[in-house]
């Protein structure tokens, strides 16, 4: 109806040589935008774009003016490093390659970049192909929930300060029997499959030992270590206490990206 209108209004004010032009014009067929990402030029930085976008709509859209950052015309100054995101990008793409050549069963990568004085994000790299359906490309990896690994230890290590602990406290890195609720034995091992006597908390952190790291989710409880990374930004560990284990300090939780960023952060403080 609205293009109706206009067609007439343009109708009555052309004529002569021009209205062929204008009959071609209102002939043509339009195509419409179906997504953000269709109106938007966000080859950039895809996902971080769209990443922005989101928190924008979250912070200042609302019920009662669900177009306000559309109508408004808001400048918005993001903390992204163009340079460093094209480095991040290439990096990411080389690596899939060099796992490829060597026959890995790796398709895709993402990488987020901080700055660790302010948390300004500097690149984020959601995947290695926005536009390869394939890979899901237009999924952004790093907002996307994957267990973290042993980057989720600083979580409980941070608990683990928190109840008493010190950095310098002494843990044995030894064979270890666990015994879980289940009634079953789990006897862990470290990723070097060696053991290295007593060590540190900040040695242990450092370097990544898993014995030690489960005998200090043991010692602060799944239940504190969950609410710690809870209250530092993780909030995926819904499943309940029972749910996760002992083996949660090793990644046994799905998480996002971003907290995680915050984890190596805090393992920069703490145990430097």
């Amino acid at each position: 109806l609205h293009l109706q209108r206009v067609q007439a209004l343009v109708g009555g004010a052309v004529a002569g040589p021009h209205q062929a032009q204008a009959d071609a014009a209102f002939a043509e067929e339009l195509i419409y935008a179906t997504g953000v990402s269709d109106r938007f030029d966000f080859r950039l930085a895809p996902h971080f774009g769209l990443y922005v976008l989101n928190q924008l709509q979250a912070e200042f859209n609302t019920t009662e003016d669900p177009y306000f950052i559309w109508k408004n015309g808001l400048t918005v100054r993001t903390t992204l490093d163009l340079d460093l995101q094209g480095f991040a990008e290439n990096a990411a793409r080389t690596h899939i390659r060099s796992l490829q050549a060597t026959g890995r069963d790796a398709s895709n990568a993402s990488v987020v970049a901080i700055e660790p004085a302010t948390g300004a994000i500097l690149a984020m790299v959601g995947s290695i192909n926005y536009e390869d359906r394939a890979i899901d490309g237009q999924v952004n990896v790093a907002l996307a929930h994957r267990q973290p690994g042993s980057s989720f230890k600083p979580y409980v290590y941070i608990a683990g300060l928190e109840q008493g602990m010190t950095a310098a406290d002494m843990l044995l890195d030894v064979r270890t029997p666990f015994r879980l609720d289940n009634g079953s034995i789990y006897v862990p091992e470290n990723f070097d499959r060696e053991y290295h006597g007593p060590v540190s908390l900040r040695t242990a952190l450092a370097r990544s030992y898993n014995i030690p790291s489960i005998k200090v989710m043991e010692a602060v409880g799944v239940g504190d270590a969950i609410r710690v990374a809870q209250r530092l930004g993780i909030n995926s560990l819904d499943r309940g206490t029972q749910f996760y284990g002992l083996s949660l300090v090793l990644g046994g939780g799905e998480v996002t990206f971003g907290p995680l960023i915050l984890a190596l952060l805090i393992k920069l403080v703490f145990f430097p």
